[in-house]
């Protein structure tokens, strides 16, 4: 990975500013946004 980003939600889930709708349990991860390249892939995998 050479980058990530936090987005708002991000921290808004961490402050419990959406408990209602979308629960943390810990321990818990966020953040889904990276970049990087790929130096190899797995058995099987063309594309």
């Amino acid at each position: 990975m050479r980058a990530a980003g936090v987005n708002p939600i991000d921290w808004k889930i961490l402050r419990g500013y959406m408990s209602q709708v979308m629960p943390l349990g810990l321990p818990g991860g966020l953040g889904s946004d990276v970049a990087g390249v790929v130096d190899q892939v797995g058995e099987g995998v063309t594309a």
